[in-house]
């Protein structure tokens, strides 16, 4: 894990590379490092870091290969992504809708500089729910079909995710601190301030809005708090360990922290950022709140084996509310059966065998696991 973390932290400091080089010359276990680095969302970074001792034998070309995988993998399908983006940035200017570009996509142009470096799985976009119609006829023209949950998702979520056969996922957000989305008590922050001083970027020729560095960096905190009871990945930390290398200087700490307060959240963000100080070495003057409460676990090992889910009441819940035989069997499978991308980030596996193993294994694992719960929950009443 140290190489890991030390990894990451090179691409804030480049002296770094000493802790590298040292952590190098130990005995690894290589097979466990490359496990921890798909789990955690962070091969990638890993891999441009190890190319810089690919040359005096300490990294072994084995590795090196699995990773480069990875690595030009990653490109392909962010090359993809911002393909698509293209055509929606396109469509939505001709149209007169609105839209901030929000997490991955950003993350990726802005801070991390590199299309290579940073995974994203789907282009994230915040729009203004009363052009809820509009985007819909838009992203439909352009190939694109909604989420089978959809009358579920308008009415108990903040996003509606579309799908195409070849441009991959758009999320559309028209909510981002919205209470359902969040384990801890949660106090909403008034859409308005994601509208508020956006900052205006350009993504090839295209000119786009992205989050108010204030409002973006509440965003990403919130959304790694969300998480940390259940688990924590490196690549949410080296998000904003980034961000606040970028724009640290830039931002508006006192009215962050109104923001931060307002959310309820004040001492969990906190904590967060002092996390983010421990393990990736940011500084600036961003810890300005009483101690914390809280405190986030430390990243340790990747315990995949605790994240299976059982098949739980929101399940059953979208379930009966897709209309139509075929859309829940359809989700249904979807959920059993999940694609390649999802268990290599959630197994940390990569090999095909294991792959379609691990495919295969799934269906039994959730359901008896879920049968143990019911059967538990049972003989307790």
């Amino acid at each position: 894990m140290r190489l890991l973390l030390n990894s990451c932290h090179l691409l804030c400091d480049e002296d770094a590379l000493e802790s590298l080089e040292g952590i190098l010359h130990e005995k690894l276990n290589w097979n466990e490092v490359l496990q921890e680095a798909y789990y955690h969302g962070v091969a990638p970074i890993l891999y441009h870091t190890l190319t810089k001792f690919q040359h005096n034998g300490q990294v072994p070309d084995k590795v090196l290969g699995s990773l480069q995988f990875v690595y030009k993998r990653t490109a392909y399908l962010n090359l993809n992504l911002f393909k698509a983006l293209n055509a929606i940035l396109e469509a939505f200017n001709e149209n007169g809708l609105n839209l901030i570009l929000i997490k991955g996509i950003t993350l990726v142009d802005e801070v991390y500089g590199n299309i290579a470096l940073r995974p994203m799985s789907d282009i994230d976009l915040l729009v203004r729910q009363e052009e809820l119609d509009g985007v819909d006829t838009v992203l439909n023209e352009l190939g694109y079909k909604w989420h089978p949950e959809r009358e579920w998702l308008l009415q108990e979520y903040g996003a509606l995710p579309y799908f195409h056969m070849k441009q991959g996922i758009v999320d559309i957000h028209w909510e981002l601190f919205y209470p359902k989305m969040f384990l801890q008590s949660f106090s909403p922050l008034a859409t308005t301030v994601l509208w508020e001083n956006p900052k205006p970027i350009s993504i090839d020729n295209h000119h786009a809005l992205s989050l108010s560095n204030e409002t973006h960096l509440l965003f990403l905190c919130l959304h790694m708090a969300k998480h940390f009871r259940k688990r924590v990945y490196l690549l949410w930390g080296c998000d904003i360990a980034l961000f606040l290398q970028k724009y640290g200087k830039l931002i508006d700490w006192n009215y962050f922290w109104q923001l931060a307060k307002k959310s309820g959240q004040e001492k969990l963000i906190h904590e967060g950022l002092k996390f983010i100080e421990k393990y990736f070495r940011t500084e600036g003057e961003m810890l300005k709140c009483d101690d914390a409460e809280y405190k986030f676990t430390d990243f340790g090992s990747a315990k995949c084996k605790n994240e299976s889910r059982l098949i739980s009441k929101n399940i059953l819940e979208r379930m009966y509310n897709i209309s139509g035989i075929w859309g829940k069997t359809k989700y249904l499978f979807s959920f059993f059966f999940p694609n390649n991308a999802f268990l290599t980030r959630k197994y940390g596996i990569m090999v095909k065998k294991r792959i379609t193993l691990r495919r295969l294994y799934r269906p039994i694992l959730l359901i008896s696991r879920t049968l143990k719960e019911v059967c538990k929950q049972a003989y307790k009443q």
